[in-house]
């Protein structure tokens, strides 16, 4: 399984975490134990479909910090860059789950493996957020969750919990 952002974020003015020069976190599950406002729905996916973050790919798509997608500096270069990046780990991942955070690495990784929606507009019950799900003939699963840093989606209603449960465990 693999848990994919958009970008790391931080390094803004504004800035709670003190990222300094931390390109890199190989000792522990960024995603699951660094103190960020997704933490608790990161830990809350782990949860829900038994998985052990120490087995978990957690990952940014695009490698480049900045307070906010659209606040990175050349976004098109970058996404680009990205996106070579993630087929070359794409050819050697044994990953065949992948849940991403937002519409960006959910875009790509849909392009990258050739995948086709199975579930779409899935209500999120957020506003208009849905849960999407796309599949591929290679087997590879995407969940695009709303990003957890602003939508508290997990655990606040039984039926979002039973969809992310369902399309977390299908066969491979």
């Amino acid at each position: 399984m693999a848990i994919v952002g958009a970008n790391p974020g931080g390094g803004g003015p504004k800035d709670k975490y003190p990222y300094g020069e931390v390109w890199s976190v190989e000792e522990f599950n960024a995603f699951y134990d660094e103190p960020t406002e997704h933490r608790n729905q990161v830990r809350l996916w782990h949860k829900m479909i038994l998985a052990c973050p120490e087995e978990t790919l957690c990952a940014q798509f695009i490698p480049f910090r900045s307070p906010g997608l659209a606040d990175l500096a050349r976004l098109d270069e970058a996404e680009a860059f990205a996106h070579t990046l993630w087929s070359w780990v794409l050819d050697r991942s044994p990953a065949k789950l992948f849940i991403t955070m937002g519409r960006t690495p959910a875009k790509h990784l849909v392009d990258l493996l050739g995948a086709r929606p199975f579930v779409t507009d899935f209500p999120a019950q957020w506003g208009k957020m849905t849960i999407d799900v796309y599949d591929s003939d290679q087997g590879h699963r995407i969940i695009r969750m709303p990003h957890p840093s602003r939508y508290k989606i997990l655990g606040r209603f039984e039926e979002t919990d039973e969809f992310f449960r369902s399309a977390v465990n299908f066969q491979l």
